[in-house]
């Protein structure tokens, strides 16, 4: 089955997470050059985005987990790096926002700054690994200062 017929019987659950299009907006209007780093495979993924038309618009790159230059899933550090390579960065000028426990590993693999934006509806992980859980993106756009570097709320 494809996933199309799946996600169209569920489209309540295609809901970005809260405060994902207002950060992503803000960081874009900083110039700060983003990527997305996702397991779903490249069929999955753009399917799901047809729902989030403005979170996929300013990424630069998108790297998918059956991308060929990625040949480890999370939690190693393959796709994050990848994604760094692509935006041309270097992985300690990374912020990774994660909801994963596996994700926050894979992004400390690879040097990067982990944010956990952990799942409500998926209590108990363990996310003691991370630089920084907040409870929602909405509470780190509200971190950010209105102008200027976005890297000044990494402080």
């Amino acid at each position: 089955m494809s996933p199309r017929p799946l996600v169209s019987a569920f489209p309540c659950r295609m809901r970005s997470l809260r405060g994902a299009e207002e950060l992503v907006s803000h960081l874009s209007t900083l110039g700060v050059r983003m990527a997305i780093a996702t397991s779903s495979v490249r069929k999955s993924f753009d399917t799901k985005m047809t729902y989030h038309p403005k979170l996929l618009a300013p990424m630069e790159v998108v790297v998918t987990g059956d991308d060929p230059a990625v040949h480890r899933g999370k939690p190693a550090p393959d796709i994050f790096l990848e994604a760094a390579r692509r935006l041309g960065a270097q992985p300690g000028e990374c912020v990774v926002f994660e909801d994963s426990p596996h994700g926050i590993t894979a992004a400390k693999a690879a040097g990067m700054h982990a944010v956990a934006v952990p799942d409500p509806r998926l209590p108990g992980n363990d996310f003691s690994h991370a630089d920084r859980v907040v409870s929602s993106l909405r509470q780190w756009l509200e971190e950010l200062p209105p102008t200027g570097d976005a890297a000044a709320a990494l402080a």
